[in-house]
């Protein structure tokens, strides 16, 4: 009995291991290519919309309402024509920081859609594999005063929102394709 037990255990195992294959962590296959579409940059030529959701409750009045959708075009991986299709957040308007329903002033608004216009901008030209760059928007975006992006503004956190509004799109796929 001791040793069908011991056979199936090793029997088991082996079993196991076989299927887990050789996954090291490496996001290259076994022919050098990469793994993940993302990294890859492999999409469809093709215009794409995504959109970055927050607050709200699902089954009350209100769902939640976007505070980024972002369009933008893709060509052999290559990002065109970003743009903001929607920003907003804490009951303001960030595409027109003159509405007077905005919680803070028409300045700061303008200020933060400024910030977030220079987010998107880096990103135009570049390989959609370089998405990533949104984690480091000190790098990327000015605050108002014209140092490097402060808690104020809180561009750190949102550029997250960009990213993931980015994401959504490719997971989505093509909005409409690209017209020769």
């Amino acid at each position: 009995m001791k040793k069908f037990i011991l056979a199936f255990v090793l029997l088991f195992g082996l079993t196991a291991l076989a299927a887990c294959g050789s996954n090291d962590g490496s996001i290259v296959d076994e022919d050098g290519y990469v793994k993940n579409s993302e990294l890859r940059g492999d999409y469809p030529d093709a215009r794409y919309r995504g959109v970055f959701i927050d607050r709200g409750d699902l089954l009350g009045e209100r769902i939640g309402f976007p505070q980024v959708i972002i369009q933008f075009t893709l060509e052999d991986g290559i990002i065109n024509d970003i743009s903001f299709r929607a920003l907003a957040y804490g009951g303001s308007n960030y595409m027109v920081p003159e509405d007077e329903g905005n919680d803070w002033s028409e300045y700061d608004v303008q200020q933060l859609y400024d910030q977030h216009v220079e987010l998107i901008e880096a990103l135009e030209g570049e390989h959609i594999r370089d998405i990533e760059m949104l984690r480091n928007p000190e790098d990327l975006a000015d605050d108002y005063d014209g140092d490097m992006v402060d808690t104020w503004t809180a561009a750190t956190m949102r550029s997250n929102k960009v990213l993931h509004a980015m994401r959504d799109a490719l997971n989505k796929g093509p909005y409409d394709r690209i017209q020769d």
